[in-house]
């Protein structure tokens, strides 16, 4: 099942509730992807009366970004059932191959995300929608915290070389997210 499946009620009462998923990372998965339905409304309309070529690449990027809120699901259920195995090798293998999943994942779309913003802030949408772009960059923006947060959770349990990749990819999609949120904020 996908937590595309759900209804809005289905899925707050979902993150709302005793169990581990949805959580975090799929939760900012799940709303970056509704920040970027903005960008790509606002997009659609202009369409309307301009040609936007971003169109295309804004609607598969949508699609990459929703099955990440699956994936996440699915990292941390395989992190889940690592820590239930009986101790030994085998258990170690799967918890360094769930944490790697567990930090692959809110990475991944933490790079859709800052892909996104940087789409937002090259749509030259018409007037009465660029509030949606800017309500639809905020979004994203927030999103990426979370998805932050999220790695920042797992990073610990990594290899240390794959630590300091993720840690450097970190810092250079925060720094690519400001300077997009800020062309944004200034149109």
């Amino acid at each position: 099942m996908t937590l595309w499946d759900q209804t809005l009620s289905e899925f707050r009462d979902g993150i709302a509730s005793a169990r581990p998923t949805p959580g975090g990372g799929s939760v900012c998965a799940v709303t970056a992807s509704l920040g970027l339905g903005l960008v790509i409304m606002a997009l659609e309309i202009t369409h309307k009366r301009t040609p936007q070529p971003a169109l295309q690449g804004a609607r598969s990027l949508l699609a990459e970004l929703s099955a990440c809120a699956d994936e996440d699901v699915r990292a941390f259920d395989a992190y889940l059932r690592a820590h239930r195995m009986p101790e030994g090798e085998q258990r170690e293998r799967e918890l360094r191959h769930a944490a790697r999943l567990a930090t692959e994942v809110p990475l991944t779309a933490a790079r859709q995300v800052v892909t996104a913003l940087e789409l937002a802030a090259i749509v030259q949408a018409s007037a009465h929608v660029h509030s949606d772009v800017i309500a639809g960059a905020e979004l994203l923006h927030a999103s990426l915290h979370g998805l932050f947060a999220t790695l920042a959770m797992n990073l610990d349990a990594l290899e240390l070389e794959l630590r300091e990749q993720a840690i450097a990819a970190r810092a250079q999609l925060s720094t690519r997210a400001a300077a997009a949120l800020s062309r944004i904020r200034a149109r």
